[in-house]
């Protein structure tokens, strides 16, 4: 899955926010080694990037059978992907209009 950092943890004791396919999903980072070296320098991981992450989804049942909300893991981190920057607009001067 590619998902988009919305609040990541610095602490390690809760859990990411992300979007996918604009729905915000919470889950935490199971691959230790990829969040051992977050906690070190950040890995440029900031809200907005987006990770492309093997993912588990657990999907459970109440007593009456009723779908309750999935549950997120994230089990390896294979790249940071950057926001791309905006497409940068070409500006043409403007001319005032001539006041004789």
């Amino acid at each position: 899955m590619i998902i988009k950092v919305k609040k990541p943890d610095f602490l390690g004791n809760s859990m990411w926010k992300f979007n996918h396919e604009g729905h915000p999903i919470t889950a935490s980072i199971l691959d230790l080694g990829w969040f051992a070296e977050f906690r070190k320098d950040g890995l440029g991981v900031r809200p907005g990037v987006a990770l492309r992450a093997l993912v588990r989804i657990e999907a459970s049942y109440d007593d009456d059978n009723e779908a309750l909300p999935p549950r997120y893991a994230i089990l390896r981190v294979f790249e940071v992907i950057p926001p791309k920057l905006p497409t940068e607009q070409l500006y043409l001067p403007t001319h005032s209009p001539d006041r004789s």
